[in-house]
């Protein structure tokens, strides 16, 4: 069963595009979403920061500057 967040998550976008990022989608969105920190946040209803990874730790870019 995938995260029902997943395809309006801006890092599904970015890991889904990139072979080299595609594990986080098949561990997190696709199998352990339970386990993401984005999830979490967003079925309690509070807003997910943009650098948010699924494993709790910040990215150093947001996702939008990351398809620049």
């Amino acid at each position: 069963m995938a995260c029902n967040h997943a395809f309006n998550c801006p890092l599904y976008q970015v890991f889904g595009s990139k072979p080299s990022l595609q594990v986080w989608t098949t561990w997190y969105c696709e199998g352990r979403y339970q386990h993401c920190a984005r999830h979490a946040l967003g079925e309690c209803g509070q807003k997910v920061p943009a650098h948010l990874l699924p494993n709790g730790r910040s990215l150093d870019v947001a996702p939008e500057a990351a398809h620049a």
